[in-house]
């Protein structure tokens, strides 16, 4: 029989009468075609195995899915396209590592939020991803079982993503591949509507204000001559950014030897002025065969980034060039008669400007993740297999306000500017030797099994200081740092260790083609669990039952696929050192005094009982296509409960602490749908319609705190028999149309007019959005091929803080409004839902809005010119892309979407449109 073979999102690899051949992704003659079977190869991180078999619930998007997604990061191009996985971003900067990816909701409360990404089987910092090119990826898989996921032990409870750079192609002739592109980034559309000079200062006089400029009461006269000033602060702050990308690459080889190189660059504006990404990046990846038993596969990646960045970035402060853009009154001048920066204590605006022009933020950031891995078949059906990969990243960071300016003369130490410089490098290595055994029984016992030894170790440096007093004559420089007992500089730092080590065993095992099991099983120990729990074993189980190859099928002509699996096991999650100490176990010992001398005294208790959360999932789902495979997809149902949460746990005063931090005491569960489907609705020999979708359903509840049965956390209330994320806040009832007070409800439901936080309740829903997905459809005529994808969240609740601040009297003596206030309450009778100045405005559940958004993500349009051109050139493609084009949504903030619970001016995302071309050589 002949096989065509298919790496999920790689080339095209046939096996033909027992040979290995590989071919371009050209139209193949018709006799050359005929009788060949399909095999997809699906990653699984540490095996492959054929997809038909597989028994895991694992998504993964194509390389041409990926390529030339405006943006610097590959999360930018999968969201809304995988089923199961929420991405939402905390901030528009080019080259922002401020994501958040969900797989299967949240898992946890204090522990790892962020999955295990793993580059060619290296286990890399998810702070990096703006480093690596989303165009040197052929696929990226995400592993959302935990029986599969168990393969990583307490590593992979929230998931797995696995990164797959591209490689070379055996047998052919190098194909030199030219990819450019360039656009526009522009501020996406959003709700916020200010005030104008006139309508500003007629609110203030209504309000009883005097004059901002005179502090004497405003005339007719005065406010008519102050309404010819409308300062556009947007415009001063924002601006429309340049993108440009280019990629260059190389790739070819023989049967003993093929390379892919590339070389990458990324020049990216931001659409707040003086904010900026460069990335420089190269992949070279060798692949060597010196004898008939033994090969190498040498994987590299490097990349260079340069960032600037903006002041206070997402953070309600008037330095946040955000906050000043939209709070600045808008009859301010931006700068004085001579030229220079309008500053002063009531001058939002021309500070905001003056920092952002003059202050320097920048980041430089190098990675590097290379890996060897050697192969020698020891039998026909026994191999060995080693594998040692590194990771290294390293960030420098410089930071500095000028002393002459207002920020620097009134918001820093001494008041005379201030100068920063630190340095971070993570730094891991990983290696593991294997043994795998592959053979055929019989002709229908197909069984794969591998065991393996894993060492990994990680380290975290950091350094750093700032220093104050600067002295004008040496600017940006160290020397210009006073050292006095006045002015000593703040110097932080630290090395955190971490180390790992695990065995495992794998098997899978395919009857007769229709029947597959796969199980696994890991033994590990880690440096940060207590001394109670140095080892942990964590397994998975699936089985998966190909009916349509049964014989009672073959009369059901019209199904092509139909696989029930079912998969079960237990994962662990644990904190993430490069952002918590791993250092659990131990006690702490901090300054303190007795009878007027210094001693150590402890700060912290140990734990001995410290270990990994616990996941166990139990997972079903069917994979099917039907009428010619016009209609495909999968369907999966999980229920997930994870155990021994980190929470705060409250220990007796007799041991001479208040609490023990991360103590495994709480438990969660996830239960959820997935669906995936695919329906071609049009497909001939030039013209094809499809369309797609993914919907998730996730519901989350907190059923055990280990004690206790709630806590406070920020705006939310952690509580027993209600899901993460569920707001806590006094409700809001309206306003007394008699005489403007507002009303709120008390615990019980009934509405009052006394404003107390006793009267919290949960009843506003949650900042993790219980619904969400994506759809779209591809049109291909000939050549020409156009695609349009959108993506959504539903019951979806967010604090929007910055209507706090616009839709409150209470800050109109300095700050501009929203025009909703124009519609505060004035005289008796009135119906509104903005209340009297005269009364304090409180957080309520007003400021909780609904979130949830249908957005137009992406639409791409695109020409493949084929054939020989100039006698070198071998094929064109000429495309443009949109990127976050519309979204549709009843939240009146800057973005309805965002890794932060709270709405806070974070950095806007914007809308790029780009123009490029692709040349095959």
């Amino acid at each position: 029989m002949n096989v065509k073979l298919r790496m999920l999102s790689a080339g095209v690899l046939f096996f033909i009468g027992g040979q290995l051949v590989t071919a371009q992704k050209t139209k193949p003659k018709k006799d050359t075609i005929k009788d060949i079977e399909e095999v997809v190869i699906v990653n699984l991180g540490y095996t492959k195995m054929k997809k038909e078999n597989t028994t895991s619930d694992v998504a993964s998007v194509k390389a041409e899915d990926i390529e030339s997604t405006p943006g610097a990061t590959v999360q930018q191009a999968l969201t809304g396209k995988l089923a199961g996985v929420d991405i939402s971003f905390g901030s528009g900067q080019p080259g922002s590592s401020n994501f958040r990816v969900d797989i299967r909701g949240t898992n946890t409360i204090n522990g790892t939020t962020t999955p295990l990404y793993v580059l060619d089987g290296v286990p890399i910092s998810s702070n990096a991803f703006q480093l690596l090119d989303p165009n040197s990826f052929e696929e990226v898989g995400v592993i959302k079982d935990i029986a599969t996921a168990a393969q990583y032990g307490a590593s992979g409870g929230a998931g797995v993503v696995l990164l797959t750079s591209k490689k070379g192609r055996a047998r052919q002739k190098a194909l030199v591949t030219y990819t450019g592109q360039y656009g526009v980034s522009t501020r996406a559309n959003d709700k916020v509507s200010l005030m104008n000079s006139n309508e500003w200062h007629t609110f203030r006089r209504s309000m009883g204000l005097n004059n901002i400029y005179t502090n004497a009461p405003y005339t007719d006269q005065e406010i008519a001559a102050l309404s010819t000033k409308n300062t556009d602060w947007k415009k001063l702050i924002f601006r429309n950014g340049t993108f440009s990308q280019h990629d260059f690459a190389v790739t070819g080889g023989s049967d003993t030897f093929n390379y892919f190189t590339q070389i990458g660059y990324l020049n990216q504006e931001g659409i707040i002025r003086e904010s900026d990404y460069e990335r420089t990046s190269a992949v070279i990846n060798l692949f060597a065969k010196p004898s008939e038993k033994f090969t190498l596969q040498f994987n590299n990646t490097f990349a260079y980034g340069d960032r600037n960045t903006v002041s206070s970035e997402g953070a309600i402060n008037l330095n946040n060039p955000v906050v000043g853009m939209f709070l600045a009154p808008p009859s301010d001048d931006p700068y004085l008669p001579d030229g220079q920066y309008n500053t002063g204590a009531s001058h939002v605006g021309g500070n905001a400007l003056q920092t952002m022009n003059t202050r320097i933020g920048n980041r430089k950031e190098l990675k590097l993740v290379s890996s060897l891995t050697g192969t020698y078949q020891i039998f026909k059906n026994l191999s060995a297999r080693q594998f040692v990969g590194v990771d290294h990243t390293s960030y420098n960071t410089e930071t500095f306000v000028d002393p002459n300016t207002y920020l620097g003369m009134n918001g820093v130490t001494g008041n005379r500017g201030s100068l920063g410089r630190a340095n971070n490098q993570i730094s891991s290595i990983i290696n593991n030797t294997s043994l795998s055994y592959k053979n055929t029984f019989g002709e229908k016992h197909d069984l794969a099994a591998t065991a393996l030894y894993e060492y990994f170790f990680k380290t975290v440096r950091t350094f750093g200081y700032t220093g104050f007093g600067l002295n004008d004559l040496y600017y940006n420089s160290p020397a210009a740092i006073l050292v006095s007992a006045d002015f000593l500089p703040t110097v932080t730092g630290g090395k955190t260790n971490y180390h790992r080590v695990a065995f495992m065993g794998n098997v899978n095992y395919v009857y007769d083609g229709k029947y597959s099991f796969n199980g696994s099983i890991r033994r590990e120990s880690a440096s940060n669990f207590g001394t109670n729990f140095k080892w942990g074993t964590f397994y998975g189980i699936g089985g998966a039952w190909l009916m349509h190859k049964e014989n009672f099928m073959s009369s059901i002509g019209f199904i092509n696929e139909l696989k029930p699996r079912i998969t079960y096991g237990e994962a662990g999650n644990q904190i993430d050192i490069e952002q918590i100490s791993p250092y659990q176990t131990s006690q702490y010992y901090g300054s303190g005094s007795y009878a007027g001398g210094s001693t150590l005294v402890p700060t912290v208790p140990g734990n001995d009982n410290y270990k990994w959360e616990v996941a166990k999932e139990l997972n079903l789902g069917l994979d099917f296509a039907v009428w010619n495979n016009r209609v495909s997809g999968s369907l999966s149902y999980y229920t997930r409960k994870t155990s021994d949460l980190y929470i705060d746990y409250s220990l007796s005063g007799t041991t001479g602490f208040g609490t023990i931090e991360n103590y495994n005491g709480g438990e969660m569960e996830n239960k959820g749908y997935e669906i995936n489907l695919n329906l071609n609705v049009l497909r001939t020999q030039n013209t094809s319609l499809s369309l797609f979708g993914n919907f998730s359903q996730v519901k989350n509840k907190i059923t055990s705190l280990g004690g206790v049965t709630e806590f406070e956390q920020g705006t939310s209330i952690i509580r027993v028999g209600l899901p993460y994320g569920s707001h806590y806040i006094v409700g809001w009832a309206g306003v007394d149309s008699s005489n403007g007070q507002p009303l709120y409800y008390d615990a019980n439901g009934n509405v009052t007019n006394v404003y107390s936080d006793s009267n919290a309740t949960a009843n506003w829903g949650s900042f993790k959005p219980e619904i969400f997905g994506g759809f779209g459809a591809e049109f291909k005529y000939k050549g020409f091929t156009a695609t349009a994808n959108f993506r959504y969240k539903a019951k979806y609740f967010r604090f929007n803080n910055e209507s706090y601040f616009m839709e409150n009297p209470n800050f109109a003596q300095q700050y501009n409004q929203s025009t909703v206030m124009n519609n505060m309450w004035t005289t008796p009778g009135q119906v509104t839902d903005v209340q009297s100045y005269q009364f304090p405005r409180q957080f309520s559940s007003k400021d909780i809005e609904d979130a949830s958004f249908l957005r137009l993500q992406e639409v791409r349009l695109n020409y493949h010119i084929s054939g020989n051109f100039l006698g070198f050139m071998n094929g064109i493609d000429i495309f443009a892309i949109g990127n976050n084009l519309y979204t549709w949504t009843k939240w009146t903030g800057l973005d309805p979407d965002d890794s932060n619970n709270i709405g806070s001016y974070e950095y806007p995302f914007s809308r790029t449109i780009t123009f490029g071309c692709k040349f095959n050589f």
